[in-house]
């Protein structure tokens, strides 16, 4: 598999069908107005975090779809290396919005989902995150 690494964080695409398809019999999603995230903890400790996109016909035109993944890609880009966890599989399934929304808002709402997987890997209620913050950062702190 190719590996994008950015600030020495490793992050993979998923490739094959298999993993998409267990991944969304998750029941973790988290829903924009431009994306659904769904999200898969793997059992592996040491696995990086793995990330695949999916843009359907309903978004538009091949031109349109493929402006869509490029859109998410960047996103994906600028935004994992700080607030991915790894171990984890996010698949990101674009909606007809993503060709609307300016690139700022996407970035802040992918953020904001980001954070909610976070919390919910660490098992933090939502008045206790800013708590364990910090332990939730670092993944490999016990």
């Amino acid at each position: 598999m190719r590996s994008l690494r950015v600030s020495d964080f490793p992050l993979e695409r998923l490739r094959k069908r298999a993993d998409f398809l267990k991944i969304a019999k998750t029941t973790e999603r988290t829903i924009t107005p431009a994306f659904i995230m769904q999200v898969h903890r793997t059992a592996a400790a040491g696995s990086p975090a793995r990330y695949g996109i999916t843009v359907s016909r309903k978004v538009g035109s091949a031109v349109a779809r493929n402006r869509g993944k490029r859109r998410l890609r960047v996103l994906i880009r600028e935004t994992f290396p700080t607030l991915a966890v790894p171990g984890v599989d996010y698949v990101l399934i674009a909606r007809k919005e993503i060709l609307r929304r300016t690139f700022a808002e996407m970035k802040k709402e992918l953020e904001r989902a980001l954070l909610k997987a976070r919390s919910q890997s660490c098992g933090v209620a939502e008045n206790q995150k800013r708590k364990n913050e910090t332990k939730c950062l670092n993944p490999q702190t016990p």
